[in-house]
């Protein structure tokens, strides 16, 4: 067997193997914290390629890091979190919506019955009217599966 011998190239190999580990390592955890971390391997095979002492190796790797977690790490951060858009979906898709009124709300409670969108739900009047049966409404809000409307201007 040939022995191992530690050449600044095979550092500088173990540094950016280290770095591409690292970079698969991220690619299953959130926030690109380990990717800092990778770039700080690169920094420290870029020294050893130069023959640098390991204090050197160590401080490069140091730097590096902090650089990219001050400086890398937030722009990538702001380029997926922009890329998100909130979609509403189920219940709460309903807010904004408009319906109409399937049983007239009573006076006491204000509450009655709307459809909107092909389903009856129960609702409650927020500005505490007394919505006849036909009447075109808002959904508001929805609180439980109760939608809070408003009767929609004409």
């Amino acid at each position: 067997m040939f022995p191992l011998e530690l050449t600044p190239i095979t550092i500088a190999v173990i540094w950016m193997c280290t770095a591409l580990i690292l970079l698969i390592i991220e690619i299953f955890t959130p926030g690109f914290v380990i990717a800092c971390f990778s770039v700080g391997c690169l920094f420290a095979a870029a020294t050893q390629l130069f023959s640098a002492s390991t204090t050197i190796q160590v401080l490069a790797f140091s730097v590096g890091t902090i650089l990219a977690l001050f400086l890398l790490r937030p722009i990538l951060l702001k380029r997926v979190q922009s890329k998100k858009q909130i979609h509403f979906t189920n219940i709460s898709a309903l807010a904004g919506k408009i319906g109409v009124v399937t049983q007239t709300f009573d006076d006491r409670l204000f509450e009655g019955r709307v459809r909107v969108g092909g389903d009856d739900w129960k609702a409650r009047s927020t500005d505490k009217q007394t919505l006849a049966e036909g009447t075109t409404v808002r959904v508001i809000s929805v609180n439980g599966v109760t939608l809070s409307v408003v009767a929609e201007d004409k």
